[in-house]
């Protein structure tokens, strides 16, 4: 344990508490006789050295003091050292979502703030659709795990020991299905989960939104969304007013919004994708630019958000960010942390295109970004799965050295945890033929496992025997990484348990109907019998990933985990029930087995391969309908 005694020009009793919330992390003590470390003032950028029986460390911003901390740590055992470095950005953040099911507690937000803290990330989005308290709207948010406004000031009290901006990013347009799907909210839709323009009851509801932003953040940021509203404007509002040209629909409301932010003393980011999208008929990525005419009509304190989770192409990345450029507003880059397709993240591509992406970038000079950690369709993928891209973007900004070896040793020093072993968390997308896809999308963990055994939807993909032996490999592999990374243990045997699932089930749907065909009643009691064992190896993830949810978010929401998965448990039951029924001759066939297997994708060449991008439960889980 070191023991280290801090002082100087620039030391104060606020910067000591901070220090001392990383006491456990890098196991020291401050004390008044240990290793002298004198803390001054730079102006602009971080310093830190270590020369012989002193080291000094200096900062311009709260936030580089920190990260300069960490830089003390990783180096404290070499007798002399200097480090000097300057971030590129304004705001180097992260924005993680806290709308799909998943509401980080409190517990998991000031963790992440540490992380954040030792890479030098400065702002902190939580992304809230409806998931936040607001005043005579007892419905918003209502059972979601919502916060409060003293759970969002606890927050930021902490995130400013450390000089991380928590900046609210909410939705004033589209993705607003958790409101919309209240009875006592139907007035203020126009379609699916857009709220109706141009009506005042849906400015008044966005006024609140501000308003109670505005009393639990001190940020004068704010991130508006208003992103893949496609079909505004043609639900009620068409009814209303007949059709209108949807881009004047979108800038008057977005004139609205922007009035009701000057309110509140707001200077709003918005998702730019939707004024792409409506110039080029749907495109995003390859359309054309903005016109002039709808250029000079986006408000003037408007920054618009590029986000882009997909590319690894330098020359579409440039050109999008050239086409933001052109629009003359201020630009910010957003990309992504895959964590949801499923339970298993995507760590590897995310890395690789945020290289890519990140490269362009800082030769355009965008280099104000954040990385997105979105939840889509339930949060199932822990959110620590996203710190490996946190430390690209942080090194990215601060570092002159991009290598794999440097991002490997700060990992190492910021997250307390090995990088090569967190890569090993993807391993249950990455069975033969699917190591590298060509899109992240690929997620054969997800639809595996919840496709059913007796209906068998993308057993026409599954090779028999090939897949099951390598996820008995991955999850020894992830089991021998939990013991190496016992901070993060729990995180690495989900998706340990998740692979036990896989090698029993992956290919249980393909040997059960070729022993159906065949009228193989031997090799059908021996599937029946496997079963069982398929039912404990379920119930072992389940509790994994249980611990997990209760550990990182409130319990609101682990009700679908529960359903999904319980569901899972009572099919595989039923599938055992029917085969057993059949052998005992109560029935005569068993009609699930009988129809002829198809591809998924309705693909006509032969050939079996696991290129799927299906996240969604409810089209996994059954072609029967799910949820209408």
């Amino acid at each position: 344990m070191y023991r280290l005694h801090f002082s100087g020009p620039a030391f104060s009793e606020e910067l000591l508490e901070g220090i001392k919330q990383f006491t456990g992390h890098f196991s020291f003590s401050v004390c008044d006789d240990g290793f002298p470390v004198e803390i001054v003032h730079t102006g602009k950028g971080l310093s830190v050295s270590k020369n012989g029986n002193r080291a000094v460390i200096g900062y311009g911003r709260k936030i580089e003091f920190f990260r300069a901390l960490g830089y003390l740590f990783q180096h404290m055992d070499k007798p002399f050292f200097s480090i000097q470095e300057e971030s590129r950005a304004d705001l180097l953040g992260v924005m993680i979502d806290n709308s799909r099911n998943g509401v980080l507690n409190i517990k998991t937000i000031k963790k992440i703030l540490r992380y954040m803290a030792l890479m030098g990330l400065n702002t902190l989005m939580l992304y809230t659709e409806d998931t936040y308290e607001l005043e005579d709207y007892p419905y918003f948010g209502y059972m979601r795990g919502r916060f409060t406004e003293e759970e969002l000031k606890e927050c930021e009290g902490y995130a400013e020991l450390f000089g991380i901006e928590m900046v609210p990013c909410i939705q004033t347009l589209a993705h607003l299905n958790g409101v919309l799907r209240w009875p006592v909210f139907w007035e203020y839709r126009d379609i699916n989960d857009i709220l109706l323009a141009g009506e005042d009851k849906t400015y008044e509801l966005i006024d609140a939104m501000l308003r109670f932003m505005s009393k639990s953040l001190k940020s004068r940021k704010i991130n508006i969304g208003m992103d893949e509203a496609e079909m505004i404007g043609l639900g009620r509002y068409l009814e209303k007013h007949g059709y209108q040209n949807r881009t004047d629909i979108m800038l008057n409301h977005l004139k609205r919004v922007t009035e009701l932010c000057k309110k509140y003393g707001y200077k709003p980011m918005m998702w730019s994708d939707m004024f792409f999208k409506l110039a080029a008929s749907g495109s995003y990525y390859d359309g054309a630019g903005l016109p002039s005419e709808v250029t000079e009509r986006i408000p003037e304190e408007i920054t618009l958000v590029y986000w882009d989770y997909y590319n690894t192409d330098p020359g579409v990345v440039s050109n999008n960010l050239d086409k933001h450029i052109l629009s003359g507003r201020p630009v910010i880059f957003a990309g992504g942390a895959w964590r949801w397709k499923g339970y298993a993240p995507m760590i590897g591509f995310s890395l690789l295109s945020s290289r890519v992406i990140l490269e362009q970038c800082n030769n355009k000079g965008v280099h104000n970004v954040f990385v997105t950690a979105w939840g889509d369709d339930g949060t199932e993928c822990s959110v620590f799965t996203i710190l490996p891209v946190m430390q690209l973007y942080a090194e990215n900004s601060y570092a002159k050295d991009m290598s794999d070896s440097h991002l490997k040793e700060r990992f190492k020093v910021c997250a307390g945890a090995s990088l090569d072993d967190f890569l090993l968390l993807d391993l249950p997308n990455q069975p033969e033929g699917n190591e590298r896809p060509g899109r992240s999308g690929i997620n054969p963990s997800k639809y595996l496992l919840y496709q059913d055994i007796l209906l068998g939807l993308f057993d026409r993909h599954v090779a028999e025997d090939v897949y099951s032996n390598q996820y008995a490999d991955f999850s020894r592999l992830l089991k021998e990484a939990a013991c190496r990374n016992p901070e993060f243990r729990n995180l690495f045997m989900i998706q340990a348990h998740l692979c036990d699932i896989l090698e029993l089930k992956c290919d249980m749907g393909v040997k059960l109907k070729k022993a159906y065909d065949n009228k193989d009643h031997a090799g059908l009691k021996a599937l029946a019998d496997r079963m069982d064992d398929l039912l404990v190896r379920v119930g072992a993830f389940y509790e994994n990933v249980r611990s997990q949810w209760m550990e990182e978010n409130k319990a609101f929401g682990f009700e679908v985990i529960s359903i999904r998965l319980g569901g899972l448990k009572q099919r595989i039951l039923e599938a055992g029930r029917r085969v057993r029924e059949y052998l005992e001759g109560s029935i005569g066939k068993i009609e699930e087995l009988e129809p002829e297997r198809l591809y998924y994708d309705g693909r006509k060449d032969a050939g079996i391969n696991l290129h799927l991008d299906i996240h969604q439960w409810e089209k996994i889980v059954s072609p029967n309908n799910v949820i209408f």
